[in-house]
């Protein structure tokens, strides 16, 4: 099991500290965040102003749009292009942002940088979107992790924002961020990329449902903004029932995770596949139809058997070929000392249905069961399938298909905490446990 090295928490913030602002202010759930207002370029026959904003409500990006009253000559510099260049006054300086053009008035950005001359900074503030209570009664949090330090604020009116997101399934800011290198030193932006990318993947996974740390911006060591990036990040609005495996009063444990998610994205044989991976997570617990979320999750359990078993030299080709589906999910869940036997007081369905499946009078596994349900799904010879003539069934799979993928995810991450497993109606948050690779050397268990 890996070490720890460099993370830690500190806890509530000395009180004489500066309050940590956000550089755009704290918005109402599905108000707009203003990002520019002004001139947005000139033209042969005058200034073209307008504004920018980010939009808050069912889709979360960038989008400007020019005043009604706008030169002539820039309409014939929009007809008939996809792009368009805007030159707008920044804190750090002039810049040039391209943009994606929608009609002659108004288009979006896709993940546009803005960047001043001098593009080194001492820190970078980050704006995140509909998280939870992470902090609990601790206020402000310090995360070290690896050469960073990450210090996370909540908004004064969190917990009235959060009751909102409840009822409104809006987008609402409710925290804001700083990362800088812990010995001090200014850093290149592309630096805090894997960083950001981290974060967002890592803190997603956790809770089940996209979480964005958007709208970044760099600071020079004097103080001023010279690096900002524009663009739609996966953002879930609201604060939907998602199956959230971390449970969000345990600061400590999000620490580990995103030293692990870390550490994935920024090696480089590695960034590609944890992207996959966990957004198929994220994505398995309330994208689409219960069939699809199946497909999913299984999708990436494949993905995780193909890299744990044959591309780590564990097996042959020859011998990983030869197991049956089921047969390396099972390997692969050994070897994280999770449990394959469906338990019947979290999943009373499909342990009936594992028992009524078996030749041998054992209990089907939990690994045959699911991938019998999910060959069913992909390869049906006929609509009065079992998988769709029990009630129940489908969404016992989809819970058992989704808890072996957290867990293998978690123990491909290297993740040594708490989670919650979620496989049936009963429990409360809270009810976490150690990862079982965690505790295999303690005795009874």
């Amino acid at each position: 099991m890996k070490s720890d090295p460099g993370v830690t928490t500190d806890g509530i913030e000395p009180a004489e500290e500066l309050p940590l602002e956000p550089v755009y202010p704290f918005n109402e759930p599905g108000q707009e965040i203003r990002l520019h207002e002004g001139r947005l370029a000139a033209t042969a026959g005058g200034d073209v102003n307008g504004v920018i904003w980010m939009s808050c409500g069912s889709q979360f990006d960038v989008r400007w749009k020019v005043d009604e009253d706008v030169p002539s000559s820039w309409m014939f510099d929009v007809l008939g292009t996809d792009v368009i260049t805007f030159a707008l006054s920044r804190p750090g300086g002039n810049v040039e942002v391209t943009g994606r053009v929608r009609t002659t008035c108004d288009g979006s950005f896709d993940g546009s940088t803005l960047v001043s001359a001098d593009s080194l900074v001492s820190h970078v503030v980050v704006h995140w979107m509909n998280l939870p209570d992470v902090h609990g009664r601790h206020g402000r949090l310090r995360f070290n992790i690896g050469e960073w330090e990450l210090v996370l604020a909540p908004r004064p009116d969190h917990k009235q924002v959060w009751e909102a997101l409840g009822f409104d399934p809006r987008i609402a800011m409710t925290h804001v961020m700083s990362i800088a290198r812990r010995d001090g030193k200014p850093f290149a932006t592309d630096a805090v990329q894997a960083v950001l990318r981290a974060l967002h993947f890592g803190t997603s996974f956790a809770f089940g449902r996209w979480i964005p740390p958007a709208l970044p911006v760099g600071f020079s060591n004097s103080g001023v903004a010279v690096w900002e990036q524009w663009g739609p990040l996966f953002c879930d609005p609201g604060r939907n029932g998602s199956l959230a495996w971390l449970y969000s009063e345990r600061a400590d444990d999000l620490q580990k995770l995103l030293a692990r998610a870390l550490e994935a994205f920024s090696d480089p044989q590695r960034e590609d596949i944890a992207r996959h991976l966990l957004s198929r997570a994220v994505e398995a617990n309330h994208s689409g139809r219960v069939e699809q979320r199946i497909l999913t999750a299984f999708t990436a359990l494949e993905w995780l058997c193909w890299e744990e078993l044959k591309v780590s030299g564990k097996m042959s080709g020859n011998s990983y070929n030869r197991l049956s589906t089921a047969a390396r999910l099972e390997r692969l869940l050994a070897d994280a000392c999770v449990p394959i036997d469906v338990d019947p007081s979290m999943q009373s369905v499909l342990a009936a249905f594992a028992s009524a499946k078996s030749e041998t009078g054992t209990p089907a596994s939990g690994p045959q069961v699911v991938t019998w349900v999910r060959h069913q799904l992909v390869h049906a010879k006929s609509p009065y399938e079992d998988v769709y003539k029990i009630k129940g069934l489908l969404t016992e799979a989809w819970l058992l298909t989704r808890h072996y993928l957290v867990l293998l995810l978690l123990k491909w991450l290297g993740y040594d905490g708490l989670h919650q497993a979620i496989l049936g109606p009963n429990g409360t948050a809270g009810d976490d446990e150690p990862v079982p690779w965690s505790v295999r050397a303690k005795p009874g268990i």
